[in-house]
């Protein structure tokens, strides 16, 4: 009876724990992971429909879209970094340029620079004159006053300038240096518009109203000015000035004097006794072509104040 009743035991036993190993609420346990850095995988089991687990693979690591992985397009971002900028001419210099060659160069360019500057081996030999039409060019070369023999680079340009342009004659003047030896004065003449009659004498009047030269006798073609105070800084003057000189050739030649009362009442004196109502000082291109259609009539007076009802009495 003993023996009977451990058998039975056992056989219950048995019985239990294959009761235990079929039962579908009991799992086995997962293997743990490995790292994924090491290239290991994961394994899972997942419930099937029939209560048994089916071993599945997990998916591999995740990679760039061109299949490099993290790590190498970190890497390649530092080799990136790490590249040599483009060289520069400083850099250029520093690897190729030794000190001894710097020096050489700085001897070379103090060398020239004071051979040019102290020595006459590049001075000034003659003083060229240009633009000079009624003035007597050597008049313009004293009054430029280059000293022969001086360094072309210590030609005061400047003061040059200014000693010509002190010439009553000159209305603009530039002063340069042309290599090897040379100084080049181009002056701009005044040029005369009308004649200016004063207690001293007759004198030319440019168009900036400008008495610059004194004449014996007046030049032909030259209208006289007759204001009460002729002058640069005169309104009148220059108002007068500007219509004479406005006035197409064919006019410009009849013209005797011009006056100026004020800068509202200028006239011109034609010969033959005749006279012209200019008015103001605006639209003078209109007014000088509409008078020369009007001379071409018999009249004594010639009224253009307003060219676009001119009139002729």
């Amino acid at each position: 009876m003993a023996a009977t009743g451990r058998g039975e035991r056992r056989g219950g036993r048995a019985d239990r724990a294959r009761t235990r190993g079929s039962s579908p609420s009991r799992r086995r346990p997962t293997p743990s992971a490995k790292e994924p850095g090491r290239g290991a995988r994961r394994v899972a089991r997942t419930r099937s429909d029939g209560g048994g687990g089916v071993p599945r693979r997990e998916p591999a690591p995740v990679r760039s879209v061109r299949g490099r992985s993290v790590r190498s397009s970190a890497r390649r971002d530092r080799r990136r970094r790490s590249r040599r900028a483009p060289r520069t001419l400083r850099t250029i210099l520093r690897d190729h340029v030794r000190p001894r060659g710097l020096l050489i160069l700085l001897l070379a360019g103090l060398t020239v620079t004071a051979v040019l500057w102290y020595t006459p081996l590049l001075a000034v030999r003659a003083v060229e004159i240009v633009g000079n039409e009624t003035m007597i060019e050597e008049e313009v070369r004293e009054a430029a006053g280059v000293t022969m023999g001086t360094p072309m680079l210590r030609l005061d340009t400047e003061t040059v300038h200014g000693r010509v342009a002190e010439l009553p004659g000159i209305a603009d003047v530039s002063v340069a240096r042309s290599w090897p030896s040379t100084a080049v004065v181009t002056v701009v003449e005044r040029e005369p518009v009308v004649l200016l009659r004063s207690a001293d004498g007759l004198w030319l009047t440019d168009r900036q109203g400008i008495a610059y030269a004194m004449v014996d006798a007046p030049p032909a073609g030259l209208p006289e000015l007759r204001v009460a105070d002729p002058g640069p800084e005169d309104p009148a003057t220059l108002d007068a000035v500007s219509v004479v000189d406005s006035l197409p050739a064919e006019v410009r030649s009849e013209v005797v004097s011009v006056s100026a009362d004020s800068v509202n009442d200028i006239r011109l004196e034609l010969s033959r006794g005749r006279e012209v109502r200019w008015g103001e000082a605006v639209e003078s291109r209109r007014k000088g072509r509409v008078l020369a259609a009007l001379l071409t009539r018999e009249g004594t007076v010639y009224d253009v104040a307003a060219p676009e009802l001119p009139t002729i009495s």
